[in-house]
């Protein structure tokens, strides 16, 4: 469905007349129908950049870019709605300027009002909106009707907990629906969880590509002193991790070094079957109201739980974090992963219902020792 063969794309400097630099350097890469290709990398790898020239937004510099079909892209939220009129006539002249017919938009209008969850407040003019609700409501425009292609920057998210979690089920769904979907996003997690293969970005050249977890795993792996740096590291640190396997149980010995006081402490442990490539399990202290001392110096803590059903052995990540242990009020403090420095962290156990066997509450046994 898309093809991009040797993508070039310079932009001119405009304090250095005749000066350019090169955003993307012969980028290639093949998607097919029904497949859905996650873009990571760090900020100014290009990953945005492609994503405009597969929307058209942007002109290439050299080379060539194909889709097959008609295409969405899913960019930003601004709206463009008009203030004076409601948010139920908005979502009228917002689907006419995007070329609807008057039958589709009759057919999607209480879908897209629904989903936004305004109710009344849908007939008040959009001055009278909060920047929430505004946010909303064009979420839910952009969203609802889509053609077979979708290219989606960044993984978005509006308005409370609840309405994220929603807009985050919005987007699943979407790239679970037999789309062909290219999607750029710092929230690796996801893009494991959503994607079939993964593009990593950097300085505008791919680094690698391949399966999602794969590409991924070694994203978060890339350089463990430049990752480990990229943490605040304030208020304690990860010194030590032992696990043990055994009879049905994973043991994870952690000495943790704390650096500050604090009384919002969290481990949270996932376990990777690597046979089977899901996530088989997701542990946090906050969510079991596991105490962690707070104080300074070193703790020894013992995390004890059944395995999950059919797992012997996985993969074992620890992140210690603050907060509420849900992202956005947490802070990861830092993170411990397996031989090599790889490193796997999941701080939302909401994935869906794909396979696997996670589960978020289970018999814990918690020591703690100097």
């Amino acid at each position: 469905m898309i093809i991009a063969e040797n993508v070039v794309k310079d932009y001119t400097l405009m304090k250095k007349p005749g000066g350019s630099f090169r955003a993307l350097d012969n980028v290639s890469f093949k998607l097919g129908a029904g497949k859905v290709l996650g873009i990571i990398g760090s900020n100014g790898s290009g990953k945005s950049t492609l994503l405009k020239l597969l929307a058209g937004i942007s002109p290439l510099t050299s080379g060539k870019i194909e889709i097959k079909g008609k295409a969405s892209s899913i960019l930003e939220l601004a709206t463009g709605f008009n203030r004076a009129l409601s948010g139920r006539e908005n979502v009228y002249r917002s689907l006419l300027l995007r070329g609807h017919s008057k039958k589709k938009i009759k057919g999607i209008e209480d879908e897209i009002v629904d989903f936004s969850e305004l109710g009344e407040v849908i007939h008040q003019p959009v001055s009278s909106y909060s920047s929430g609700m505004e946010a909303r409501l064009a979420f839910a425009l952009i969203t609802a009707s889509v053609e077979e292609v979708l290219l989606v920057d960044e993984l978005l998210v509006v308005g409370d907990e609840y309405f994220q979690k929603r807009s985050l089920g919005r987007i699943r769904e979407l790239c679970e629906s037999g789309r062909t979907v290219v999607l750029v996003s710092h929230a690796i997690p996801y893009v494991e969880r959503l994607c079939d293969r993964v593009i990593w970005l950097e300085k505008g050249k791919i680094h690698k590509e391949g399966p999602a977890h794969e590409v991924t795993m070694d994203y978060f792996a890339r350089d463990k002193e430049g990752v480990m740096a990229s943490y605040p590291r304030e208020y304690g640190l990860i010194d030590a991790v032992e696990t043990e396997f055994c009879s049905g149980t994973l043991k994870v010995y952690s000495t943790i070094r704390r650096l500050k006081m604090a009384n919002n402490f969290w481990l949270q442990v996932g376990v990777y079957d690597a046979k089977k490539a899901i996530l088989a399990g997701l542990f946090n202290t906050t969510w079991q109201q596991l105490t962690f001392p707070a104080g300074e110096g070193a703790v020894k803590i013992t995390l004890e739980f059944p395995l999950p059903a059919g797992l012997e052995k996985g993969l074992v990540s620890v992140v210690l974090g603050r907060g509420s242990g849900a992202i956005p009020e947490s802070v990861i403090e830092d993170c411990w992963g397996w031989s090599d420095a790889r490193q796997v962290y999941f701080l939302n156990p909401d994935f869906g219902s794909g396979p696997g066997y996670l589960k978020k509450n289970m018999n814990w046994k918690l020591c703690l020792s100097k």
